[in-house]
C-alpha cells in the first residue's frame, strides 16, 4: 500500500478518462468494491442497431484500459486496488449518486458476493483464456461465500442466470479451486 493517496481530482481525472476509454470500445467497466477488495466485471455495451444485450466479458480488456490509464496520467499501478477502493467506499458513505458520475461505460458500486460471483462465472466461459485476475476474483467469492461444492457453485450461478446450465470449461476451473476433497482436479489455479 502507497503513503499517500492520490487527490479527489486526480482520481475523477482518471475515471473520467477510463469511462471515456470504455465507451470507445463499446465496454461498460464495472468495478465494485465487496468485502474490501476490488473487482473489475466488463461487459459489452449493446449495440443500437444490432439490439444485441450487453454481456459479460473477460476482464483482461478492462485491466489494459486501466494500466493505459496509469501510464497516460502517470498514477502508480495499483491506483484501482488503492485509491479507487478508498474513493468507493467514501464516496458510497457520502453521497451514492456520485458513483453513477461514469455511467454508462463506468459503474462504481458496492457489491455484494453473490452478484459478482455469478457474473465472474460467465465471465470465465466468454473468454478461451480468461484473465488472470478473473480467477483470482472467483477464489476470493468462493472462499466469502463458503461454497465448497460444485453443487453449491451451480445454485449460485443459477440465481442469476436460471435458464443457463454452468458450462464444463467454467466447472473445471471452478474445480481447481474448490477444496482438494471435493474437486477432482487436486491442484488450485494460479
Amino acid at each position: 500500500m502507497s503513503d499517500s493517496f492520490l487527490s479527489h481530482r486526480r482520481i475523477t481525472r482518471a475515471l473520467r478518462r477510463l469511462s471515456e476509454l470504455a465507451a470507445n470500445e463499446r465496454l461498460a467497466l464495472e468495478i465494485a468494491l465487496c468485502h474490501g477488495h476490488i473487482m473489475t466485471v466488463v461487459y459489452t455495451l449493446p449495440d443500437d442497431a444490432s439490439g444485441h444485450a450487453k454481456m459479460v466479458v473477460s476482464s483482461s480488456r478492462g485491466a489494459e484500459l486501466v494500466r493505459q490509464v496509469a501510464s497516460e496520467q502517470r498514477l502508480p499501478s495499483a491506483w484501482i486496488e488503492e485509491d479507487v477502493k478508498f474513493f468507493v467506499a467514501l464516496t458510497a458513505a457520502r453521497n451514492p449518486s456520485q458513483l453513477r458520475e461514469y455511467a454508462p461505460s463506468l459503474i462504481l458500486s458496492v457489491s455484494e458476493p453473490p452478484h459478482l460471483f455469478a457474473m465472474k462465472l460467465h465471465a470465465l466461459h466468454a473468454d478461451s483464456s480468461p484473465a488472470l485476475a478473473d480467477r483470482h476474483d472467483l477464489a476470493f467469492l468462493l472462499q466469502k461465500l463458503s461454497l465448497s461444492s460444485m453443487e453449491a457453485v451451480e445454485h449460485a450461478y443459477a440465481r442469476f442466470f436460471p435458464d443457463q446450465a454452468l458450462p464444463d470449461d467454467v466447472r473445471k476451473i471452478v474445480a481447481q479451486l474448490l477444496p482438494a476433497s471435493n474437486a477432482p482436479f487436486a491442484a488450485p489455479v494460479r
